[in-house]
């Protein structure tokens, strides 16, 4: 029942991004962004030589919108209180992206964001 609910919350949202697919330069959203992209731009986050708790211009759009994404999941629980991090630092679940990215190379980063979320619930 909450992974119905779940992914219907997920279509619904998807579907109602789909006029706001580009922006106004005509580069794809977020959601359709190749695992590729984020892999590049996760390693000059991780290689960017930065003070601690610091992020890259190159990778502020990705951690805003993975941050938004769990947050958004964990709204959607059935009691509404509990973490899907569960105890996982944002950098930790930045690196699960990289590694699913990495593994998944033709994939997007919602689905990379979609099995987070899911492993999370299900473990």
């Amino acid at each position: 029942m909450k992974l119905t609910r779940y992914l219907l919350g997920i279509c619904l949202l998807v579907c109602s991004m789909q006029g706001s697919a580009k922006d106004k330069d005509g580069k794809a959203a977020l959601y359709v962004i190749p695992c590729a992209d984020y892999v590049k731009d996760y390693a000059t986050q991780v290689n960017g030589n930065l003070p601690k708790r610091a992020i890259h211009v190159d990778f502020l759009h990705y951690a805003g919108f993975v941050k938004g994404y769990v947050n958004a999941a964990n709204m959607y629980r059935e009691n509404g209180l509990q973490n899907i991090r569960s105890g996982h630092s944002w950098a930790t679940v930045y690196l699960y992206v990289d590694k699913y990215c990495r593994d998944n190379p033709l994939a997007h980063i919602i689905n990379a964001l979609s099995s987070f979320v899911y492993e999370m619930e299900h473990k």
